[in-house]
């Protein structure tokens, strides 16, 4: 007993000295340089097409800096950008619960492209692989800055601009049946033709199914709508059950965003909203200009184009409301009293003059 008292007392020092050793190559630049390199190969094994860095450094401070990053699809360029920085505990890779502290992606250059209807050149990028070892993927803070993206189709492209992105999530038992994203967080700003674009939200998917906790729109500062509810996303057309929180909005703001809207009638209101595309059921109510309004009834999509039967009711219907459709009404109108009205709408389109309505 004695004797293996005396081995263990020698060997401690050499363990110290080996672990120190250890700890001061981990410690080094040329080990994350070529741990950094590894990650290369290991996202190049993961795609049909091509990653491409010009230069990889690192150490335990910094973490990783990739730059000057370009992936190459089977239909050509999806994405460059100029740098890609990655913090993480290596520790948890060894517990196989990976946290990644830090992704950040600056200047990235996003191309999506639509060659026939429903063939986008990201489509068969990633090669299918075996699910990894990992229970639990953690992203505490996703980062994008200074990003673009072309959107085309064909006939149509178009361009977006100074996109940033924030986003913090988990990822449970990845490509598992019993997998479950988990997005604490998002923001995403970006600035299209129409102005400057805001999303916020957050939310759970897990068995095909997406509990949305809330998600929020805003163009140019002005809320357009706040979404929360469920989505079930079955063979058929996914099926929704949705509470919707319309602006309050300025109707100038909405003419900016769809030239058809008459820009004097401000917008606001609350529905909720249950089905799918075959057939949503609308309930809700708000106020439109000066008028306020309670609405119901069914939309649905036939052939690309929607179709409503809704019946709606009005009251303080003043002049403002008709004569933003129609100037030359505007002599005719002026003394007209609020009214009170209820409708009965059927038709097809969503513009204003619509494409049929009875």
């Amino acid at each position: 007993m004695r004797r293996y008292r005396y081995v263990l007392v020698g060997l401690a020092p050499l363990m110290l000295v080996g672990g120190l050793a250890l700890w001061r190559l981990l410690s080094t630049d040329f080990f994350w340089g070529w741990g950094g390199w590894r990650i290369v190969d290991w996202a190049q094994g993961r795609v049909h097409g091509q990653v491409q860095v010009r230069q990889v450094q690192g150490n335990p401070l910094t973490g990783l800096t990739f730059s000057d990053i370009v992936v190459q699809g089977p239909r050509g360029e999806v994405l460059r950008a100029d740098r890609v920085e990655v913090r993480f505990s290596l520790f948890s890779f060894v517990k196989l619960q990976p946290v990644i502290a830090h992704l950040g992606i600056h200047g990235p250059r996003l191309t999506l492209r639509e060659d026939q209807p429903g063939r986008w050149n990201v489509s068969g990028l990633f090669k299918e692989t075996p699910p990894p070892p990992f229970s639990v993927i953690k992203l505490s803070q996703v980062l994008l800055k200074g990003g673009t993206l072309d959107l085309s189709r064909p006939g149509e492209t178009q361009h977006f601009r100074d996109l940033e992105l924030g986003l913090a999530l988990t990822i449970l038992n990845p490509k598992q049946p019993q997998e479950a994203i988990k997005v604490h967080r998002a923001n995403l700003a970006l600035t299209a033709p129409q102005g400057r674009f805001v999303l916020d939200t957050s939310f759970t998917y897990h068995r095909q199914r997406l509990d949305l906790k809330t998600l929020k729109v805003a163009a140019q500062d002005q809320p357009l709508i706040t979404l929360a509810g469920e989505v079930q996303f079955n063979a058929g057309a996914p099926v929704v059950d949705l509470r919707a929180f319309l602006g309050p909005a300025a109707g100038d703001a909405l003419h900016r965003l769809w030239p058809k809207w008459p820009g004097a009638w401000d917008l606001g209101g609350k529905f909720q909203v249950t089905g799918s595309s075959a057939q949503l059921r609308v309930a809700g109510e708000g106020s439109l200009e000066k008028a306020a309004y309670t609405l119901k009834g069914i939309l649905r999509q036939n052939g690309g184009a929607w179709e409503y039967d809704l019946e709606a009711n009005l009251s303080g219907l003043g002049p403002g409301l008709l004569t933003a459709a129609h100037k030359n009404w505007e002599p005719k109108l002026k003394d007209l009293e609020p009214l009170t009205a209820s409708l009965y709408l059927k038709g097809a389109g969503l513009g204003w003059p619509p494409a049929k309505l009875e």
